[in-house]
């Protein structure tokens, strides 16, 4: 709705809306977050309602998260024969992880599994699995069977795939975005730090060495059951148009309107499920922030056709929280408490004065517990001092004053 005027007593008054509904609702009957931008839902007198949703014509691709990598890769003892160098396949810098000849063992017996676990995935609640997909970057030098299992909480489970290594360093997939090994494994299998897969390899030759390098697990997610909370335009600078779309299950979602109009590409999943989602553009880059339109639900992030990044290393921001490790009072019960034996020392002095080692009067007591030329230092109290934790020390004395400035002095009891 663009402006219009309204005359009352012979005055125009200029008034212009946001392009939205407008009601005689009254601030606390609309839904908190909401603006008149939201054109799917009416603002009506006392209540807001959303309308009747229409049939999408959007087709989806072939939906997975990743393919991504590992962080662990570790040696699982089987039969004796182990892999040298298993973090090797953790990067795609062309070095391999060995076994048999190269690595001082044989493959006739079969290798220990190498086990890649730690692939970081950050799967929603909402999301149902389909498939796995292993690539394995390896080659051999002679014939070599290699298989790959998945681990579930590190334990081998599922169907075990095998496959002949290359003689040329190349990719050997496993699986599929439609193939799920034989598992019916949730979201919070995937994103567990002990799912992975396990490779093993073996061969008839005697001579025959194994070289595994990069490893990455892609998952097949099932894709369009959600509504959608938000979409936008972005128009990169050569001209190419996408809409970014976000559904409530937590998946971000890219239309290439140039190349492919009407088809959903997953772009992100992840995402707090049931959040909202504010957009605004910048040069080649769409800045992302999530909420439940009260408070922020999820970390920004920053959408550009060849990457996705958060756009702060936090967030959103909450206030902290205090827990008090003990009593609310002012005393506190001593938890523990060390106490060595007791020692008798044969001379001991107290020193009045300024502070230690002076003679000049004072207000500082000084303890000398024992005489350094007959006598070793206390290695209890010198210990407990270093400790650096509060030190308490009981001391009594059977004892006398001595006067070394009056010659002839006495020796009196205290």
């Amino acid at each position: 709705m663009g402006g219009f005027n309204i005359t009352q007593a012979s005055n125009s008054v200029q008034l212009e809306t946001y392009g939205g509904l407008v009601s005689l609702a009254r601030p606390e009957n609309v839904p908190e977050g909401a603006s008149p931008r939201n054109y799917d839902v009416d603002y009506l007198v006392g209540n807001a309602q959303t309308r009747p949703g229409t049939d999408s014509y959007y087709t989806y691709a072939g939906s997975s998260v990743g393919p991504d990598a590992a962080s662990l890769a570790v040696n699982a003892a089987i039969t004796g024969n182990a892999w040298s160098n298993p973090s090797y396949v953790l990067l795609n810098d062309g070095n391999y992880a060995t076994c048999g000849q190269v690595a001082g063992n044989s493959l006739l017996t079969g290798s220990d599994g190498l086990n890649v676990t730690e692939f970081g995935f950050s799967m929603s609640s909402t999301v149902l699995l389909t498939g796995f997909t292993v690539n394995l970057t390896a080659y051999a030098n002679t014939t070599v069977t290699v298989t790959a299992q998945l681990l579930v909480n590190n334990v081998p489970c599922g169907t075990i795939k095998t496959a002949t290594l290359p003689m040329g360093a190349s990719v050997t997939p496993f699986g599929g975005s439609g193939d799920t090994w034989g598992l019916s494994l949730a979201y919070s299998d995937i994103n567990s730090t002990g799912f992975g897969v396990q490779f093993t390899v073996s061969s008839a030759f005697a001579l025959a060495s194994a070289y595994l390098g990069y490893v990455t697990v892609g998952v097949g997610i099932t894709t369009g059951a959600a509504n959608f909370n938000f979409i936008t335009t972005m128009v990169a600078q050569d001209g190419t148009v996408r809409n970014l779309s976000q559904d409530a299950d937590g998946n971000l979602w890219v239309e290439n309107v140039t190349t492919a109009p009407g088809q959903l590409t997953l772009a992100l999943e992840g995402i707090t499920p049931n959040s909202f989602c504010t957009g605004v553009n910048g040069p080649d880059v769409e800045y992302l922030s999530f909420s439940d339109l009260s408070t922020g639900s999820d970390i920004p992030r920053q959408y550009t056709s060849g990457w996705i990044d958060r756009i702060s290393q936090v967030g959103p921001g909450a206030s902290p929280t205090f827990t008090p490790s003990g009593s609310s009072a002012t005393t506190f019960a001593i938890s523990s408490i060390t106490q060595p034996d007791i020692q008798v020392r044969a001379f001991s002095y107290f020193l009045q004065s300024t502070g230690p080692g002076s003679t000049s009067p004072g207000n500082v007591v000084t303890v000398y517990y024992s005489d350094s030329t007959g006598a070793p230092a206390d290695s209890d109290l010198v210990n407990a001092f270093n400790s650096g934790n509060a030190v308490y020390v009981y001391t009594s004395f059977t004892c006398c004053v001595y006067r070394p400035w009056v010659a002839g002095a006495p020796v009196d009891d205290v």
